[in-house]
């Protein structure tokens, strides 16, 4: 019998500038999946390539009715539109005090920026690490931009934000966080990680 402890898919992800190409690895095997093209944006993937589908039951999970775009890419309508997905992860690079969860498959093997978290380490402090959020959590979104305001809370803007132990909570970040995009470094000690 399997236990969830052999079961542990990592998930790589291409800078979106460059082409998107996620490659999924299931118990040994790589799935492949290589991004669409649109006229004003490099590497969307299609809504019916994403690597998740399979566990999703529809689509439209991917989809957050209050989804207003980006500040920082205006080009779509909504984020849901320009990439197939309101959510956005930590990939890549630690920022804004967030271990990241994908890898960057054009980063050197084995180099960090290359290599996704494991969900032991998520398992070290599930409740609050950050897996990812509303399209513009991102610290480098303007948080004066309407596209950057997709929920409110007594005039403060929060996002839906997916936790490691798989609860969603609408978030409120402390005033100044964008500030905090190369340190403090991300501590499972801290309110997130």
């Amino acid at each position: 019998m399997m236990s969830a402890h052999d079961f542990q898919p990592t998930l790589h992800a291409v800078d979106l500038d460059r082409g998107t190409e996620f490659s999924v690895y299931e118990q040994g095997q790589q799935l492949r999946i290589t991004a669409k093209q649109v006229a004003w944006r490099a590497g969307v993937v299609s809504t019916n390539a994403r690597p998740l589908n399979p566990y999703a039951g529809a689509v439209e999970v991917f989809s957050c009715p209050a989804d207003k775009g980006d500040s920082y890419w205006p080009q779509a309508k909504t984020a849901y539109e320009g990439w197939g997905n309101s959510y956005l992860n930590e990939w890549a690079v630690d920022w804004f005090r967030v271990r990241h969860v994908t890898g960057d498959t054009a980063a050197p093997r084995g180099s960090p920026e290359a290599t996704p978290i494991k969900t032991s380490e998520i398992a070290r402090s599930a409740a609050n690490k950050i897996v990812q959020g509303d399209w513009p959590w991102h610290g480098t979104r303007d948080p004066n931009d309407k596209k950057s305001i997709w929920h409110n809370y007594k005039g403060k803007r929060t996002f839906n934000m997916l936790f490691g132990d798989g609860h969603v909570e609408n978030y409120l970040f402390p005033r100044g966080y964008e500030a905090w995009q190369a340190s403090p470094l991300p501590d499972p000690a801290f309110r997130w990680w």
